[in-house]
């Protein structure tokens, strides 16, 4: 194909400010074959990161078009932006002429969170302190292979196809089924982190109170050993 994938017509639809991250790698999948690896965490108050690595073939990123692939991540930053969320991508290029690209996403409210990765497909409820989520991903008709993590701080059920620690795993889903708890924001490096340091100034006290009585008795000391008369 001697054109280029009009990406700007083909990326939005209409009745949507933009679609998903997972629809836009879908959707550019769909030119040829590649990969889609999806992790999403879930943070207390309502708080997420989600983490996505696409590759493209060399046939796909021929007819997409790198200058097209930039202009459109270059878009939707400005998109994301104005709905608050953090939004970073990198481009790795590999020596046969594929291309992955690796996207980050940070940002507050589960609807957020559906409309901007998950093209406002899913579901996403809160029952006392477990998120419940049901998503239909776009259908996967043969030309691509995809992963999708979903963490938290428990996974309490799902239909995934395994669970490693708190992380459930799909891979090619047509249906996604999970209820799981939040992750706290401080994770054990952190609380080990501020344990060191609560300690350390514990120590540097208690240093600092024996040195200060220390230089109080041996002035003391000093004072009562001079002569009166």
């Amino acid at each position: 194909m001697s054109e280029k994938l009009h990406l700007s017509k083909r990326l939005h639809v209409q009745g949507h400010r933009f679609l998903g991250l997972l629809a836009i790698a879908a959707l550019l999948l769909l030119a040829g074959c590649g990969t889609i690896d999806t992790e999403v965490t879930f943070y207390q108050g309502e708080r997420w990161q989600s983490i996505v690595e696409l590759y493209l073939l060399p046939a796909t990123v021929s007819m997409v078009g790198e200058a097209g692939l930039e202009v459109e991540m270059e878009s939707r930053m400005s998109e994301l932006d104005a709905e608050e969320i953090e939004f970073s991508w990198e481009k790795e290029q590999h020596e046969d002429g594929g291309v992955t690209l690796h996207f980050t996403m940070k940002g507050e409210g589960w609807d957020k969170l559906n409309d901007s990765v998950f093209d406002g497909q899913a579901t996403i409820t809160r029952d006392k302190d477990q998120v419940h989520l049901s998503y239909y991903p776009m259908a996967n008709i043969g030309f691509m292979r995809t992963t999708l993590r979903l963490r938290g701080g428990k996974i309490i059920s799902s239909n995934a196809d395994r669970v490693e620690g708190d992380t459930a795993i799909w891979i090619d889903p047509s249906r996604v089924e999970v209820v799981l708890t939040e992750k706290s924001s401080f994770g054990l490096g952190n609380i080990l982190l501020i344990a060191a340091g609560g300690g350390f100034c514990l120590v540097l006290v208690i240093v600092s109170g024996g040195l200060a009585l220390f230089l109080l008795f041996w002035k003391k000391k000093r004072i009562s050993s001079v002569p009166t008369g």
